[in-house]
C-alpha cells in the first residue's frame, strides 16, 4: 500500500489519507492570487530532467483544475498505486497568466507501505498527522506522533479488541478481520495520550494581564464520546462474531442458537421417608 510524504517545498502542499493523495496550490502574482489557462501538473523522478510519470486514468480522482470558486486555487487527486514505485519524485503545476507561465515545485518521495507499517500510516491520516503546520508553526515539517507511538496505539486499540468478550477469539495486526475498528482504536489511544500531556502542561498565568491554557478538557471530553462509541461497535463486532462463528440453528432469520435435546428414556425416582414415634 504506498503512501506519500510530506512535501518538501510550502507550495505546493500535499494532503494524505492512506493511499488517497491530493495536491493543492495557489497561483499567485504580484502578491495575488490568479486563476490561470491551461493549468497542467507534472512529475517526473528523482528531479526536473527524470523521466515523466502519468497518473493512470484508473487512479485520477480530480483532474487538475479550480479548487472551488477561492481565485487562484488548484488541486488534483488520485490514488496511489504500483504505478507510483518507490523513490524521490519532482512535481511541477503549471499555468498561464496573460500568456506568462507560472510554475510552483516540490519534491516528495513515495515508498510502500504494508503490513503494520501499512496501519501505523493509516493511524497517521486519520490523525490528520501530516501536515505538520496544522499542530505548529515553527516546525511545520513535523509530526505530533512518532511511528512507535503510533504502533503501541495499534497494540493497545488490539488487545483491547481481544479482551472483549468472548475473549476466547483473539487476533494479531495482521489477522484481525476489522482494520477500521483497530485503527479507530488507535486514534483514541493516541489522544488520549496526548490529552494526558495537556493535562500535565495546563497553567494559568496572571499580572497585567491574565491568561490559562486548559485545553485538556475538552479534548478528554471529545476523546470519551469517540471511545464509548468504539467500545460499543467492538462489543457488537465481537458478539456478532461469535453468533457466526458457532453456526447456530436458528429459526427464520433470528440469530439466536438453540441447543434441541431429546428425552430417550425417563425412570421417575421415589423417595420414601419414614418418621419414627
Amino acid at each position: 500500500m504506498p503512501y506519500v510524504n510530506q512535501i518538501a517545498d510550502p507550495l505546493p502542499v500535499i494532503q494524505v489519507r492512506g493511499n488517497h493523495v491530493e495536491l493543492k496550490t495557489v497561483f499567485v502574482t504580484g502578491g495575488t492570487a490568479v486563476n490561470v489557462t491551461s493549468p497542467a501538473v507534472e512529475i517526473r523522478v528523482d528531479n526536473a530532467s527524470g523521466s515523466s510519470v502519468s497518473i493512470p486514468d484508473a487512479n485520477l480522482l480530480v483532474p487538475f483544475g479550480k479548487d472551488g470558486a477561492a481565485t487562484g486555487r488548484y488541486r488534483v487527486s488520485f490514488l496511489a498505486g504500483d504505478w507510483l514505485a518507490n523513490g524521490t519524485y519532482y512535481l511541477a503545476m503549471s499555468g498561464l497568466t496573460n500568456g506568462a507561465p507560472i510554475i510552483h515545485t516540490g519534491s516528495f518521495t513515495a515508498r510502500a507501505a504494508g503490513g503494520v507499517q501499512g496501519m501505523i500510516e493509516l493511524v497517521r491520516g486519520a490523525l490528520n498527522d501530516y501536515n505538520g503546520v496544522i499542530f505548529t508553526i515553527e516546525d511545520s515539517g513535523s509530526t505530533r506522533w512518532n511511528d512507535g507511538e503510533l504502533y503501541e496505539a495499534l497494540n493497545r486499540s488490539l488487545n483491547k479488541i481481544n479482551m472483549a468478550k468472548p475473549s476466547r477469539y483473539t487476533w494479531t495486526l495482521d489477522t484481525l478481520p476489522w482494520p477500521a475498528l483497530l485503527i479507530d482504536g488507535a486514534v483514541y489511544y493516541s489522544l488520549h495520550s496526548k490529552g494526558i500531556l495537556e493535562a500535565w502542561n495546563e497553567f494559568q498565568y496572571s499580572d497585567e494581564i491574565s491568561f490559562s491554557i486548559q485545553r485538556s478538557g475538552k479534548l478528554i471530553s471529545l476523546i470519551n464520546v469517540f471511545y464509548n462509541n468504539w467500545e460499543q461497535a467492538v462489543r457488537s463486532v465481537k458478539i456478532d462474531f461469535a453468533f457466526s462463528a458457532a453456526f447456530p440453528i436458528g429459526m427464520g432469520q433470528a440469530r439466536i442458537p438453540m441447543t434441541i435435546s431429546r428425552i430417550f428414556s425417563f425412570i421417575p425416582r421415589v423417595n420414601s421417608f419414614f418418621v419414627g414415634l
